[in-house]
């Protein structure tokens, strides 16, 4: 119980920042009365600035008249910043919303550090509570700021303290922002982060889309937070927020050219060493009841081939350029290989005679996959020409191998004639 008025206010100052503090569930699971307590907030906020309004009125006028009046108490009430302590109270709770989230992650990851995948299964945790977060910002922009008034800026408040919580879980885990543990992460894990990067920069320029056009920003923000109450610190100063998002965004996306440039390192790697092993293992021939040769080298190659390729397309979005390039990258090692050993394969009748279907097959198989690709993928017409481009050159490739390989069945039916009779026929 309160004794006296100025207890009154702490009390109410006190029970509207556990509000605040808890804004976050209170605006999902109870908005009227979200919106109740912010109204107060505001009634609050228009009662301190009347009540200093009508004080410097009394002092014009007293200043106005003669002789000594008895105003010196007049205007002598301190008003607590009401709005300003719940926006602090609240960039507080958003951020120690997305710590707690991390710190969970890593107690979990404390406790598996003996086991062999324990930092494997804490990177994939983290990537997954970043786009937990992530996610959240829509949640916010669509079922918890329409309980604030505009001035509050819940959502900008939400993506700064997501920005800045994510992109500081990320960074330790890859080694700082060049990237050093870069080369310690498994593919799936390196088109992860490729990613969930791409996720977050989708996000945040479709939330704010001045930010896309902001290529520096004016400082770093390594290791603290942003000053998003300078000045003043009843509302959010909207430049120092989208300078802070634009610095991640910015950071961000050179953490996506590194992990990139690693994944297609070691696509490159993968792609070499399943081509060089299917096209030197024995494949096994067969012979269809119209006495048609084949070989499983194209089921060899386009079974690979198409598990690469899934695990490309399962773990980044429709949209990526990543995808493209590792797509391009593989279809032209294909072709490469494919060039280098078309000869050795052409050893005799048969293996010409297998190698003209195969490779008329391979070629079909190719256009197969680049057409599912497509449909299954939104991307811009840049993109689709590029890949269109290397995918005729594989399926060129293999037409033109097929029609050599039936050419080449002459030299082995008629060398043996022209070498047993070509001298007495001639």
């Amino acid at each position: 119980h309160v004794k006296n008025v100025w207890e009154l206010g702490d009390e109410i100052r006190i029970r509207i920042l556990a509000g605040i503090g808890s804004s976050f569930d209170l605006a999902l699971k109870n908005p009227a009365g979200m919106v109740a307590l912010v109204e107060a907030v505001e009634v609050y906020e228009r009662a301190a600035e009347q009540y200093k309004e009508l004080y410097q009125d009394e002092e014009k006028q007293s200043s106005k008249g003669k002789g000594r009046g008895g105003s010196e108490k007049r205007g002598s009430l301190y008003f607590t910043d009401m709005r300003a302590a719940a926006l602090a109270q609240l960039f507080q709770d958003f951020e120690l919303r997305g710590l707690e989230v991390f710190r969970d992650i890593h107690m979990q990851a404390a406790d598996m550090a003996e086991e062999d995948d324990g930092l494997n299964s804490q990177f994939t945790s983290v990537l997954r509570a970043a786009t937990e977060l992530v996610a959240e910002i829509e949640l916010v922009k669509n079922q918890m700021s329409p309980c604030f008034a505009p001035h509050w800026a819940v959502e900008t408040l939400w993506s700064s303290c997501v920005a800045h919580v994510c992109s500081n879980q990320i960074l330790q885990q890859i080694g700082g922002a060049e990237g050093q543990n870069l080369p310690t992460l498994t593919v799936t894990q390196l088109l992860d982060l490729v990613a969930w990067v791409e996720f977050f920069r989708e996000t945040i320029e479709e939330a704010f889309p001045t930010v896309a056009s902001i290529n520096s920003s004016k400082k770093e923000y390594f290791n603290q937070r942003p000053d998003l109450f300078a000045g003043n610190n009843k509302e959010v100063d909207m430049e120092s927020a989208q300078d802070s998002l634009a610095w991640v965004n910015n950071m961000l996306w050179e953490v996506h050219r590194l992990a990139q440039d690693e994944f297609l390192i070691r696509t490159r790697g993968q792609t070499d060493e399943w081509l060089h092993n299917v096209y030197g293992a024995e494949h096994t021939r067969n012979q269809s009841s119209e006495g048609k040769l084949t070989t499983s080298l194209c089921e060899d190659v386009f079974s690979l081939g198409g598990v690469q390729l899934r695990t490309i397309r399962e773990r980044l979005s429709r949209k990526s350029d990543a995808l493209v390039m590792s797509v391009c990258l593989i279809l032209s090692h294909m072709r490469s290989k494919q060039m280098l050993t078309r000869d050795d394969i052409l050893q005799d009748l048969e293996t010409c005679c297998a190698a003209a279907n195969d490779f008329t097959r391979m070629g079909e198989k190719a256009e197969e996959a680049i057409d599912e690709l497509l449909a299954e993928c939104e991307l811009t017409e840049e993109s689709i020409a590029t890949l269109h481009a290397t995918s005729s050159d594989l399926i060129a490739l293999y037409s033109s191998d097929a029609v050599y390989a039936a050419q080449s069945v002459h030299f082995y039916v008629f060398e043996p004639i022209d070498e047993a009779i070509g001298a007495d026929l001639f």
